[in-house]
């Protein structure tokens, strides 16, 4: 058994991420296992469609086996979302993470990891973030000026998070080797085709567009069939302006002590998030009087939901405290036995069940079914609450 772990969202899943799963598969992984963001992800966003839809993409497509990232980890910044994800491929046995890169370049990457962890490169990027530059950007400044051989990682979305992914395996000691794949076809978040591959963010606004076939030709057949059905059914897109006046409801009704504890609240940005939310009359106006060069919208839309969805900094585990399994078929069955047979993880399909452990396993699955009742708001076609406790796991 030779088992690869991917990250992902698969927002939706398409041909890029079908090809990257070919890839494994041509490398002689005989098992992969998906750790996937549920129904808000990492720029703050609501899923264009339920994440039981999304795994289901994926397993239909070339996974074996997809878990749930949890909802505090799949909506946080590269960091969290790193160390959550490798916690939960390594609990499940995984031998390699697999991640696209831009530079394909594991030793380059490492030595990009080298730099983000140099003390000098961590003075002078605080030193760059007091004259109001984001940490990203800071970043990238202070390790182009020390470390310039690895500088053009840091200009590359993918590359970054390869980069938090190392420092995750390193910080986790885990013994899971990293694979960098060289990504192919359009680059990310542009409205380019390549290859017949183009970003997730762009295949969504052709959704949002109402053009279906050009969406649907960037896509597997399995992804094509599985939103078909869903536009149908009125199960896709989401739309966070769906709960527009939800939203702006709940930032009215903080106090500024209410935005300051929230998660990657820093350097009083709570008093202009409370002055934001008195003033706005829509969500993009709050957004857009909250936006500074320090603080980046998706930044924002993260802090924006964590307020809508309840989450607070001082309650989040560091680590995910449970493996919750969305879908398998036969080869991701021998993936769970293993996982059991471990015992790094309780591991399960059911949220009732999870809940039931207490502690931190239960404060986490409450808060994954409360907002999957908010998601459910955001759908054509407004959906009642307690769909994450009554769906079931798919088993092909």
């Amino acid at each position: 058994m030779k088992i690869a772990g991917v990250i992902a969202e698969y927002n939706p899943f398409h041909n890029g991420h079908a090809h990257q799963l070919a890839q494994l598969r041509q490398q002689g992984y005989s098992h992969i296992a998906v750790a996937m963001g549920g129904n808000f992800l990492q720029r703050g966003s609501a899923a264009v469609c339920s994440k039981q839809l999304r795994a289901k993409m994926a397993l239909l497509s070339g996974a074996d086996l997809v878990v749930e990232l949890p909802l505090s980890w799949a909506c946080a910044p590269a960091q969290r979302f790193a160390a959550g994800g490798v916690a939960l491929l390594d609990a499940l046995g995984c031998h390699t993470i697999a991640f696209g890169s831009e530079c394909g370049d594991l030793a380059l990457l490492r030595l990009a990891a080298d730099a983000a962890q140099n003390e000098e490169v961590a003075a002078l990027t605080r030193q760059l973030m007091k004259d109001g530059s984001t940490f990203a950007a800071a970043r990238q400044t202070a390790v182009a000026q020390l470390y310039p051989q690895a500088a053009k990682v840091f200009d590359n979305p993918n590359d970054n998070l390869c980069v938090e992914y190392l420092l995750a395996l390193q910080n986790q000691h885990s013994p899971m080797e990293p694979l960098a794949l060289q990504r192919v076809g359009a680059a990310h978040d542009t409205a380019q085709v390549e290859q017949n591959i183009a970003s997730a963010s762009h295949i969504r606004q052709l959704l949002f567009d109402g053009e279906t076939d050009r969406a649907f030709s960037l896509l597997p057949q399995p992804s094509r069939e599985i939103l078909t059905e869903a536009l149908a059914q009125g199960l896709a897109p989401a739309d966070l302006a769906r709960a527009e006046a939800a939203l702006l409801a709940k930032l009215r009704s903080m106090s500024a002590a209410d935005f300051a504890v929230l998660p990657d609240i820093s350097e009083g940005l709570e008093n202009r998030l409370y002055s934001a939310a008195r003033r706005a009359c829509s969500l993009e106006e709050f957004l857009q009087l909250c936006k500074t060069k320090r603080y980046t919208l998706a930044r924002l839309r993260r802090i924006t939901l964590a307020a809508f969805l309840g989450l607070k900094k001082d309650d989040l585990p560091q680590l995910p405290p449970y493996l919750r399994v969305l879908g398998f078929n036969r080869r991701g069955q021998e993936l769970m036995t293993l996982a059991a047979k471990e015992g790094k993880l309780p591991l399960s399909h059911s949220l009732a069940r999870l809940e039931e452990l207490g502690g931190q396993a239960a404060a986490t699955a409450r808060l994954e079914g409360v907002s999957t009742d908010l998601f459910a708001l955001m759908l054509p076609t407004s959906q009642p609450c307690g769909q994450d406790y009554q769906s079931k796991v798919l088993s092909l």
